[in-house]
């Protein structure tokens, strides 16, 4: 089957833009939806249901024009892309972080005289046009930002945004290039070896397929109607008080902040970290009943373990911030824990894989991979030393570039890892990447101001990991893999997703921003701003308190790594073994205050209905999580839409709460 056409590359790319300003609409003005926080991202899911529609009235009209499954799918597989690039963890980040510095720079913080001289103009915006593009200096690229009332479509504007976007632009295609060798590496393995089951790809590739079952499941209909409807209901009641509402998340009224209600010590630590959140959240209970079952114990098993782990610090009075019980070590030791053992699980693979790069006998036939595997080596490497030198060249050491970028294809294959085999609702380690790391291993007092300087800089994507890109691309090639298109063609299609996605970003986010004004109408809180303002006050803090290295650090990340591996042999040498170390690498995040419940409540379902009802029961698990799924996101679009027509000021939609 043909997925990449002349026609769908069409399509995809008229899309692109049009979805990059809704996310930016949603996520950013209105601080609503948040689409991009979890794995299905429901901006693309609804997109992808319109034009199934579409098609479908003209499958039954004129058969020989409709789009095929394929054709869909690599529609599906671009938006995903591209929205991750737009998402709230990427292009929201940076795009605020790289005028802050220069808006609100003040005597009395003396950002001036700590740093500024170190930010690289080339990737940052401070006003000045370079001489290329005919010079000069005006403060609008930059005030004008926050304050609004213009548009970006001003010479001055545009030209001092060029190359710094440009070089964003190239960095983002470098290093998802190098992502993209790496996966098209593991794609044979995880794909056709290990038939890992890719859980967040099962409703769009369901839903696309002609004739599909779905549309005939009454259950899927039902449950579907059912959480729209309380949808409706509860965003009228955003609007209208008087209408009651059905307060199934935590921040609904009354809201079920359990740890935030317990104010005694030691347990008072329960609201530490990641919130204790009640609630329900249909689109991810819908997502967590598609898991593995042993997964979904994992997970709230350990995010409680991390609790008593806080209370017994905060009872011993040893916690202290960045301290004990470093819970964000353990976690982060647990993503490379986890990428550790894919890899070593794969060493006759690699072994077969390496062999075809030298054209050595005993090598893998590649000849059906994405790309050549001597191709994507050259892309996973020279992706990777590309971005080491845009690492050094913005004040970074050789060394410490080496180190920052070789962490994040760690976690990059550990993310890929977790979505291919157990399709997590959300894995966004917060503010645990490769420079907090880093910083916490060596010491902040060890790495050059240039270099502390670079890091924040670099920070933006790093920040979080819900919206990561790579595990779109290696779902794109289960896709290709499960209709049978040819997998060469979308490789370079999802490659050159990635400039474009990017370039779209660039212009919905300042679009609004320079018409709207971060500082002025933007919805509270101004999340832009939050974003812009992070990097730069911790870089105030580190410069002004630089800390030595700290051992205990490296302790736990030693631990949480010797602790992965030993679970992970457990679970493959002891069948009954219930836990998956991937549950102690992702729970202490902050997804999963939230969705510690609904893992409960579908670890809960699914045990219980396998185990009095067999398989038959347990089949019509999936059109109830699909329904699910699909109601939530339907009332979520439902006000986003309306939002959009009415221009309300009041957001009543989160996939979070509302």
């Amino acid at each position: 089957m043909r997925g990449v056409t002349l026609r769908s590359l069409i399509i995809a790319a008229i899309l692109v833009p049009a979805n990059a300003y809704w996310v930016a609409m949603t996520e950013t003005v209105w601080y609503a939806g948040f689409p991009t926080t979890i794995s299905l991202f429901y901006n693309v899911i609804a997109i992808l249901v319109a034009i199934t529609l579409i098609n479908s009235i003209v499958r039954r009209f004129a058969p020989g024009v409709a789009l095929s499954h394929g054709e869909l799918l690599v529609i599906y597989t671009v938006l995903c892309l591209t929205s991750a690039m737009v998402s709230h963890d990427m292009l929201q980040v940076l795009v605020p972080i790289m005028t802050y510095c220069y808006e609100y720079a003040r005597p009395e913080n003396e950002w001036a005289g700590l740093f500024l001289d170190y930010v690289p103009r080339w990737l940052t915006v401070d006003g000045t046009v370079p001489a290329f593009l005919g010079g000069g200096f005006s403060k609008a690229p930059v005030s004008m930002m926050w304050e609004g009332g213009t548009t970006l479509y001003r010479s001055d504007i545009l030209r001092a945004w060029i190359v710094p976007a440009g070089m964003w632009t190239l960095f983002l295609t470098l290093l998802y290039g190098s992502t993209l060798g790496l996966n098209t590496i593991f794609r044979r393995r995880w794909i056709e070896a290990e038939r890992l089951t890719f859980p967040i790809i099962q409703l769009p590739l369901t839903f696309t397929q002609p004739g599909t079952w779905l549309v005939r499941e009454k259950l899927f209909w039902t449950v579907l109607a059912v959480v729209f409807s309380i949808d409706i209901l509860n965003g009228l009641h955003v609007y209208y008080p008087q209408v009651p509402q059905i307060p199934l998340t935590s921040q609904a009224t009354p809201a079920f902040n359990i740890g935030a209600k317990i104010v005694d010590h030691p347990w008072n630590a329960l609201a530490w970290g990641s919130p204790l959140w009640l609630g329900i959240y249909p689109v991810a209970l819908g997502l967590c009943l598609l898991l593995p079952t042993e997964l979904a114990f994992s997970c709230w098993f350990f995010f409680f373990v991390f609790k008593i782990m806080r209370v017994l610090a905060n009872s011993w009075g040893i916690h202290l911030p960045e301290g004990p019980p470093y819970i964000e070590e353990q976690s982060f030791a647990g993503y490379v824990g986890l990428a550790a053992f894919s890899v070593w699980a794969s060493r006759s693979y690699l072994k077969g894989v390496w062999l075809a790069v030298l054209g050595r006998p005993g090598a893998l036939d590649d000849s059906q991979e994405p790309m050549r595997y001597r191709t994507a080596v050259i892309w996973l490497v020279g992706g990777f030393f590309a971005c080491v030198i845009f690492g050094w060249k913005a004040g970074m050491s050789l060394g410490y570039a080496l180190a920052f970028f070789f962490i994040y294809i760690v976690l990059t294959l550990a993310v890929s890892r977790i979505r291919a085999e157990m399709g997590l609702p959300a894995h966004d380690l917060h503010h645990a990447g490769p420079g907090v790391m880093l910083e916490r291993i060596v010491g902040t007092a060890n790495i050059s101001p240039q270099g502390r300087t670079a890091t924040e800089l670099f920070s933006w994507f790093n920040r979080a990991y819900r919206a990561h890109p790579a595990p779109h691309q290696i779902e794109g090639f289960k896709l290709a893999e499960r209709t049978g298109m040819s997998t060469r063609p979308l490789a370079w299609v999802m490659l050159l997703a990635i400039p474009l996605g990017a370039l779209a970003s660039f212009w919905a986010l300042l679009h609004f921003m320079y018409s709207k004004g971060v500082a002025a109408q933007f919805f509270e809180p101004k999340v832009p701003a939050i974003f812009g303002s992070e990097p730069w006050n911790r870089l105030t803090a580190v410069i002004q308190n630089p800390k030595s290295e700290n051992p205990a650090s490296s302790v736990a990340i030693g631990f949480g790594f010797v602790a992965t591996l030993a679970m992970m042999a457990l679970k493959m040498r002891v069948s009954w073994w219930p836990i998956h170390p991937a549950g102690y690498a992702v729970s202490s995040s902050w997804a999963m205050g939230y969705l510690w419940m609904p893992m409960l409540m579908a670890w809960a379902a699914k045990s219980l209905v396998t185990r009095y009802g067999g398989n038959k029961a347990f089949r019509s698990v999936v059109p109830v999580a699909f329904g699910l799924i699909m109601g939530d996101m339907a009332g979520g679009c439902f006000w986003s839409v309306y939002q959009l027509i009415a221009k309300a000021t009041l957001a009543p939609y989160c996939i979070w709460g509302k």
